[in-house]
């Protein structure tokens, strides 16, 4: 499963977190959201754990969730309020500062691990570098000690979506070993799919 935020997502998360506990109604007003397209966007963050909702008299009311992700993240949108984040990690960008989180890496490289094209990580990389996300040292890009707690957001959402991917298959799954999309599982009752396959461990 892959990373990403729509530009709709992170703006909803901005203003879940300047208050907990806010109604779905004056948070779909006050960013002038259809209510379609609110409703999509809160179905797919809460697919990505990040966000419940809960029935407070007539009202629903949106926050962040427990799950260790989305308290790095509130925590992120909360210390850097000021940050426009939906400026520049929509789309691809997720994918590219996970792998920079993990060490420093040239555009090439960069390509091979994303899977995206040259284009595409040359524009996301100059819009990175122009916010002061990442900058670049001798051919390597590396992601600002600065946004140490994005680092943290980006591994532990990854282990998220492994572990949610896992489950799908077998929902008692339990990752033994996990390396950014590949992981290895345990399960109570050995089976295979399209993208997973039997092993046994010596």
């Amino acid at each position: 499963m892959k990373m990403g935020f729509t530009t709709n997502e992170l703006r909803i998360l901005r203003e879940i977190a300047k208050g907990s506990g806010k109604r779905i109604g004056d948070i779909a007003s006050s960013l002038n959201i259809s209510h379609a397209s609110f409703s999509r966007t809160l179905k797919s963050l809460k697919k990505k754990g990040l966000i419940e909702t809960e029935k407070r008299g007539v009202s629903k009311h949106v926050f962040f969730s427990e799950t260790k992700h989305s308290t790095l993240l509130k925590t992120l949108l909360t210390e850097l309020a000021h940050v426009k984040f939906e400026d520049f990690l929509t789309g691809s960008s997720l994918e590219i500062l996970y792998f920079l989180s993990k060490s420093p890496l040239s555009r090439k490289e960069i390509v091979l691990h994303t899977g995206l094209s040259q284009k595409t990580v040359q524009t996301k990389l100059k819009t990175l570098r122009e916010f002061g996300i990442v900058f670049s040292e001798r051919g390597f890009y590396r992601l600002n000690e600065r946004f140490g707690l994005l680092k943290d957001f980006l591994l532990e959402f990854r282990r998220y979506l492994n572990l949610k991917v896992a489950q799908e298959f077998a929902k008692d799954a339990t990752i033994l070993w996990q390396e950014d999309e590949e992981f290895l599982i345990k399960t109570s009752e050995p089976k295979e799919s399209k993208n997973f396959f039997f092993a046994l461990l010596s």
